[in-house]
């Protein structure tokens, strides 16, 4: 059995994301069920919190403030700029690569169940297909900043495999953004474990585009 710290190491000395995918889909094999969760928390520690952990300092907190006086304001501000900022960005880089996709929305969930027999719902944020209208992916957006809450929502990408699983196995993707994603044992790890290490934040996404099968959609080999 491979050291852990090796492995991790390995895979996030990497040079081309296709590589790590590669080395993220032998885990399982070189590894045990009751070793897995640890594995993938170590290279979430390793490869995705820093990208997700913003520098910070500590500021005294004055005492003439107090939490009712400033809480309501903070959800205010935080719900106007939370917005869609990653879904925005995803379908920014898809249109500018010249990536066919569908991106979900409330009046169209009928639509991608028929058109691509997707079952799941929600539909995934994002569902990638070639000039020929075959579907070659499945991508899901969350901004998270609590880790209760992505724990919950990690769940999203187990059913998205398991369906991808169902359809052939076209591969699944996350883009992922806020500080809940750095609880790494029963939330991030798992979403790198069903996206074969498919996972990008603001700072990695215009890399996605070389992750396969995108390339070949792009040059519309396929």
């Amino acid at each position: 059995m491979p050291d852990i710290d090796t492995t991790v190491s390995r895979i996030v000395d990497a040079e081309a994301w296709n590589t790590r995918v590669r080395l993220i889909q032998q885990i399982p094999e070189d590894y045990g069920r009751a070793l897995l969760p640890d594995v993938y928390s170590r290279l979430a520690q390793k490869l995705y919190v820093p990208q997700l952990a913003p520098d910070f300092a500590y500021i005294h907190w004055p005492e003439r403030f107090e939490l009712s006086e400033v809480e309501t304001p903070y959800e205010q501000a935080y719900a106007g700029t939370d917005g869609n900022i990653l879904e925005d960005e995803v379908e920014r880089i898809l249109a500018e690569a010249g990536i066919p996709f569908t991106r979900a929305g409330s009046t169209n969930q009928d639509e991608i169940v028929d058109r691509f027999n997707i079952s799941v719902r929600p539909a995934p944020d994002f569902v990638i297909y070639d000039r020929h209208g075959s579907l070659r992916g499945m991508l899901e957006c969350k901004l998270i900043n609590n880790g209760g809450t992505a724990r919950d929502k990690a769940g999203q990408w187990t059913l998205l495999r398991a369906e991808a699983d169902q359809l052939g196995g076209p591969p699944v993707f996350a883009a992922l953004a806020g500080l809940g994603w750095t609880r790494t044992k029963d939330a991030l790890g798992p979403v790198i474990r069903d996206c074969d290490g498919r996972v990008f934040t603001l700072t990695t996404l215009s890399e996605m585009r070389t992750v396969d099968p995108l390339p070949a959609i792009a040059a519309q080999l396929i």
